[in-house]
């Protein structure tokens, strides 16, 4: 959303936003669905000594927790608050989506790193 719609729509993400987040709900569940079943089917479970699924597993618990602080406790506030301060709370929420992206991109990183070893 960051990387494509943001520049395309500009003003009009938002609203695009609050479109695909439903969507975005349902990916995360689905992802963690799969990736408990990864975990007990691969194996990941014994082998702990590995520190790099366990990494992969915390970026993910943290990009879910930002998906959601950002759409249940930050839009709320944005919606309330005033001018000035809806401005600050939108470069925050915006900064947020940005790290969730580059947490996005490591987790493939280590993806991919995990698949060739």
């Amino acid at each position: 959303m960051m990387a494509i719609a943001l520049p395309v729509a500009g003003p009009a993400a938002g609203a695009l936003g609050k479109r695909v987040s439903g969507i975005a709900d349902w990916c995360i569940v689905s992802l963690l669905i799969t990736g408990a079943a990864a975990v007990f089917l691969e194996g990941y479970v014994h082998a702990p000594e590995q520190p790099l699924p366990l990494l992969k597993l915390l970026m993910a618990l943290t990009m879910i927790s930002v998906h959601y602080s950002r759409g249940k406790m930050l839009a709320p506030k944005i919606s309330r608050a005033g001018e000035g301060d809806a401005a600050r709370l939108k470069r925050f929420s915006a900064r947020l989506a940005w790290f969730n992206l580059s947490l996005g991109f490591l987790i493939v990183f280590a993806s991919m790193v995990l698949a060739k070893s």
